[in-house]
């Protein structure tokens, strides 16, 4: 429980526990009435009354995200779910059974290829070259 210390010149009184959200105002329309219709974000306490945020009178169950802290779940859900299927992506370039055998041979056949077209690139800049 956590007490007031007040100082004042006339010395110092204690007040009561001390209540953070006894002067809690609405974001959107800064007043302090109808608390019980003023709702709490439950991630950064910003507080806003339900009619305020187009609730009406009705305060939902559960919990409630106010529209900045909803932004950024959403956010960092999508973020999340772009990572996860890069990690899949990876993971499964990853799991492909590769030996050195067969990075041998690509590398040879593309050798191959590339020796086999060696004859006609050099004809044909010859052909470009004497024009």
């Amino acid at each position: 429980m956590l007490l007031l210390q007040i100082y004042t010149c006339y010395g110092n009184t204690t007040a009561g526990p001390f209540d953070p959200f006894s002067q809690v105002q609405c974001s959107v329309c800064h007043q302090m009435t109808d608390e019980s219709l003023l709702l709490l974000c439950d991630l950064c306490d910003s507080a806003s009354h339900t009619y305020c945020i187009g609730l009406g009178f009705t305060v939902p169950e559960g919990d409630w995200f106010c529209h900045d802290c909803t932004v950024c779940r959403t956010e960092h859900m999508n973020r999340e779910m772009h990572a996860d299927s890069d990690n899949e992506n990876v993971t499964s370039i990853a799991e492909e059974h590769v030996t050195i055998f067969d990075i041998v041979r690509e590398s040879i056949a593309l050798w191959l290829t590339l020796r086999n077209m060696l004859p006609s690139l050099i004809l044909y800049e010859n052909q470009i070259a004497c024009g």
